[in-house]
């Protein structure tokens, strides 16, 4: 017993620096869904048969998306603005994420804010549209040269059998 125990001991020190760290806050969409749900008092749908679609759009793109997760909030009600939503993604994404794209419908008030964030070759876009009473959050994982590549020929680089690097 004592050495099962202590081979189990030795195999997680031995496995500990592959290990991922935890997320922390102000990490990505987690965090923001998060952030949405404890400052606003409401609850996130996550759109089922996400991981599902994201393989297929990995698959079609050869790797270009290399995944998507959306939740949807509805109902939101007056507390969020478009300025209490620019502050909670800000709070939420934390200093990698950069604003890429913010628009504004005078008449409605809709408002949608695209922020990025680039890291080793993958470009990663958080999408939040608040139309209305309802906000949409989008997150994509982006590979920026197979995308390109499956841009320039989708056909061809779908039949293609070559690897792109």
């Amino acid at each position: 017993m004592k050495r099962a125990l202590l081979a189990a001991v030795l195999l997680a020190l031995a496995l500990a620096p592959l290990a991922k760290p935890a997320r922390a806050a102000g990490d990505g969409f987690h965090a923001v869904v998060s952030q949405i749900e404890s400052r606003f008092r409401i609850r996130g749908t996550h759109v089922p048969l996400m991981g599902f679609a994201s393989f297929f759009g990995s698959v079609l793109t050869r790797g270009g998306v290399k995944g998507m997760q959306v939740t949807e909030f509805d109902d939101v009600g007056p507390s969020l603005t478009p300025d209490a939503l620019r502050r909670a993604l800000r709070e939420g994404l934390g200093p990698p994420w950069h604003l890429f794209v913010e628009g504004r419908e005078i008449a409605s008030g809709d408002t949608t804010y695209v922020y990025s964030r680039v890291t080793d070759g993958t470009m990663r876009l958080l999408v939040a549209d608040l139309d209305g009473g309802e906000l949409d959050l989008v997150e994509m994982r982006l590979n920026g040269r197979r995308l390109a590549a499956w841009l320039q020929d989708p056909e061809g680089s779908l039949a293609s059998r070559k690897r792109i690097p």
